[in-house]
């Protein structure tokens, strides 16, 4: 992963990240690549998931939240949805 690429990664966040905090999470993504592609190579993949699926929990219904109680937590609402600022 290159610097360039974490800096847009961070900047798409809303993160503000010192150059020292960049090099510590260049160098802790490019462990975290490594890893899936040594996974990738060893042929695992997530078809094991379906292999118990007799396993899985029931769904259960619940009473839904109400919107305005969601968006009372919002910093700005419009129309009805969260409102965020535009992403450049």
């Amino acid at each position: 992963m290159q610097k360039e690429e974490l800096e847009r990664l961070a900047r798409l966040s809303m993160f503000n990240l010192t150059d020292d905090e960049i090099d510590s999470f260049k160098n802790r993504m490019q462990s975290v690549i490594t890893f899936t592609d040594l996974i990738e190579k060893a042929g695992a993949h997530a078809d094991f998931i379906f292999e118990n699926s007799d396993n899985l929990r029931n769904d259960t219904s619940c009473v839904p939240f109400e919107q305005s109680d969601i968006l009372s937590n919002a910093p700005t609402v419009k129309d009805g949805f969260f409102s965020l600022p535009e992403v450049k």
